[in-house]
């Protein structure tokens, strides 16, 4: 109770009951995959990896599913405390469901000690628990180290709002074991905590961050031969394609790399703006930049020298698949993180740009650092699942914003939008098993639609289509006035 008011505790224990009610409802609406007993495709090797290392052995020739194994430490404990073949499944739901219920409540606490205010804070939690990845996988897909990296971000974000550093440190080389992107939250938010946060983001200086905008870009544009040159039509055409089942359209080509080209300007122009900005300088605590740094690097290390490297499955060609996936067409990754993660990362977007220009009220800058590390992963990078730790930060944004009410409302009507292929997840599941269909078919759409590399062209459309009315509501609802949300960090 140390870091709860009573009241706020009331709110906390609440939004944990109601998320756990939401868990146990959406398993009976999902169940679980119905492949390899609920465990899914990847979750079965890693309930293999569980049984092996519960059994004292060691886990070999497969490094990159290697060092995610801590994500799983609890079911292992469990194993070995005598937990059935039969009942790992059920065991992870549960843990998962009873952890992440815990991060909605923790998320909210943090809100709160941001000062802002209740019904935003609130809104915006519904806004976090309503998203695919938050909800339905954790029950329909148990068996994943995805789960355990959404709260380890919501604990970080905690861990910030109250100033409390050391479990940072420890959690920025601990999240090199669960999902390599992972460790850039703790780190950014230790190396910008909120106790040394700017008062203000001042407007970018204009000639420094255009010149530098425009050396980065060149520069990038430079490499585009190399990373793009052997990108055949062919490739693009057949990367995740299942018995030919489209999943680009190589007549938009062209299209597709001019906006990755507008991309990669958005970029450029957002991190010029952030490094030559005085007020990010001022927010940086040198002491605590060290020992994260130190600590990263050493689990790092640890990681390279402890790990047999030589043999196995290493993980994908991961500069190749983005590529395929940022030419497959326009801004399909972009589009399927928002399908998939949240709406709230359109929303980001439109607010970090409006803050790199001065026009919108600051929000911490531990935020927009981490926010500005994850979009080249978001916009090029159709697997969200790789940078699923940066969820709780749009939706802290989010929280954070200028926004009106109606604004808010519309976003997490949106979510409720984006999550409701849950209520035929499990029939379609089975019924593309049964009937062998293309992972593009409509049936395995309901899955796989939201997968960037599985995505097919129809659930494409389909998304991009939501994602211009979402965008479109979303300017239609501001105010010119809008509410500004009670925080002390941001006046």
């Amino acid at each position: 109770m140390r870091y709860f008011t009573s009241d706020n505790f009331k709110f906390f224990s609440f939004i944990v009951w109601a998320t756990l009610l939401l868990f146990l409802l959406t398993y009976f609406v999902t169940g679980y995959i119905p492949v390899s007993g609920g465990a899914g495709w990847d979750g079965s090797v890693y309930l293999n990896y569980v049984q092996v290392l519960a059994s004292g052995s060691d886990v070999t020739g497969d490094p990159y599913r290697e060092i995610r194994m801590p994500g799983f430490l609890f079911l292992i404990l469990a194993v070995k405390l005598g937990v059935l073949p039969s009942q790992i499944v059920t065991v992870q739901a549960v843990l998962n469901a009873a952890l992440l219920s815990m991060s909605a409540g923790l998320i909210y606490n943090a809100l709160l000690q941001l000062k802002v205010k209740k019904h935003a804070s609130l809104i915006s939690i519904g806004t976090l628990v309503f998203t695919w990845p938050f909800l339905v996988m954790p029950v329909f897909y148990p068996i994943l180290s995805d789960h355990i990296a959404l709260t380890i971000s919501c604990l970080c974000i905690w861990c910030w709002s109250r100033s409390i550093c050391w479990p940072l440190y420890l959690l920025a080389g601990i999240s090199l074991w669960i999902l390599p992107s992972l460790f850039i939250i703790p780190m950014l938010l230790s190396i910008f905590p909120i106790s040394n946060n700017s008062q203000t983001f001042a407007k970018a200086k204009i000639v420094p961050s255009v010149l530098l905008t425009f050396i980065c870009v060149t520069l990038v544009l430079s490499f585009i031969p190399s990373l793009f040159g052997n990108v055949t039509s062919e490739l693009i055409l057949s990367h995740s394609s299942d018995r030919g089942g489209p999943t680009a359209l190589i007549e938009l080509k062209l299209l597709s790399t001019v906006s990755a080209t507008v991309a990669m300007a958005l970029i450029a122009w957002m991190c010029s703006s952030l490094v030559t900005n005085s007020d990010v300088w001022k927010s940086i605590n040198l002491k605590s930049t060290l020992l994260v740094i130190f600590i990263t690097i050493a689990s790092a290390y640890y990681m390279y020298a402890s790990i047999n490297w030589t043999s196995g499955f290493t993980g994908p060609p991961l500069t190749q698949y983005m590529a395929l996936q940022t030419l497959a067409l326009p801004f399909k990754p972009l589009i399927s993180n928002i399908t998939n993660l949240t709406p709230t990362l359109a929303i980001a977007i439109l607010i970090i740009t409006k803050y790199t220009l001065g026009k919108h009220r600051p929000i911490p800058v531990a935020l927009i650092a981490t926010f500005i590390a994850f979009l080249p992963f978001l916009i090029f990078g159709s697997e969200s699942r790789q940078w699923i730790g940066v969820l709780p930060i749009l939706v802290l944004i989010f929280a954070m914003a200028d926004l009106s009410l109606p604004q808010r409302i519309w976003c997490l009507v949106t979510s409720l939008v984006l999550i409701s292929p849950m209520f035929w997840l499990h029939s379609k599941s089975i019924n593309a098993i049964q009937s062998g269909a293309s992972l593009q078919s409509s049936e395995w759409q309901y899955y796989f639609g939201r997968q960037g590399p599985w995505m097919s062209v129809e659930s494409y459309e389909i998304s991009l289509m939501l994602c211009v009315v979402f965008i479109a509501g979303h300017l239609m609802l501001a105010k010119k006035t809008p509410e500004q949300p009670k925080t002390k960090y941001l006046q």
